[in-house]
């Protein structure tokens, strides 16, 4: 049974992954959670295969403590799916220099420290699967978006860097850029815009959870020659 340690279990494409990844009874799923402590319960309860771990990005403590949690363990998986804030703030003129700059502790730096504990040991056993869980707004932000979008972008580079570099370890790094799906992301939209957003894509629905999650499922599962690579789950809407 291969070892995963996933960002963001509770919620959107995080629990999607980690419902699929342990109906399967191939993977053991340890995974983080910030507000959702009752879903944390369910899920334990539901499966046996995976242990739920207190973890908010916006608290120094909880990253500390999970870093404390993963030097113990070595993982064959690690989906870094968790974000904190929001998609859409302002026109970039209108944002304020604070929100970048909280964007980015909050995001990057938990992602490069738990990235670099997982390695570690991958290194060691000189295999390993990463995958990063982005955005296809990176290829088409929208309005808004800037400080979303740039912290996506910074990550895509990291996962391509990361793919580089670890590759003569059998270590792969990817990405996923999944279109618009029906999430917590989208409670602060007004309702307008999230219609437009709909009627562009070609196929007149939004992307599901589950059907990203099968994506994931599918590089985890592939060869290690597949890494370094942008994979987007659009519906052709960025042809």
């Amino acid at each position: 049974m291969k070892k995963v340690f996933l960002t963001g279990g509770t919620s959107g494409v995080g629990r999607a992954t980690l419902e699929l990844m342990c109906a399967s009874q191939e993977y053991f799923v340890d995974f983080t959670y910030a507000n959702s402590t009752s879903i944390k319960d369910q899920l334990e309860l539901k499966f046996s295969n995976c242990r739920g771990y207190y973890c908010d990005f916006r608290n120094q403590d909880s990253v500390e403590s999970i870093l404390e949690i993963i030097k113990s363990e070595t993982y064959d998986v690690l989906i870094n799916n968790a974000y904190v804030g929001n998609l859409l703030e302002n026109n970039y003129h209108k944002i304020p220099i604070e929100v970048f700059r909280k964007d980015f502790t909050q995001n990057i730096i938990p992602v490069i420290r738990i990235t670099q504990g997982v390695v570690a040991n991958m290194r060691k056993q000189k295999s390993g699967s990463i995958v990063n869980i982005l955005s296809s707004a990176i290829r088409n932000p929208p309005l808004g978006s800037a400080s979303y979008v740039g912290v996506k972008a910074y990550l895509a580079m990291l996962s391509k860097t990361w793919a580089k570099e670890y590759a003569k370890f059998n270590i792969c790094s990817n990405a996923i850029l999944p279109s618009m799906m029906e999430t917590n992301m989208l409670k602060n939209i007004d309702n307008r815009i999230i219609e437009q957003a709909k009627q562009n894509i070609p196929s007149g629905e939004f992307l599901t959870t589950s059907e990203t999650a099968k994506v994931i499922m599918g590089i985890v599962a592939s060869t290690f020659k597949l890494t370094g690579q942008e994979i987007l789950i659009d519906s052709a809407n960025n042809i």
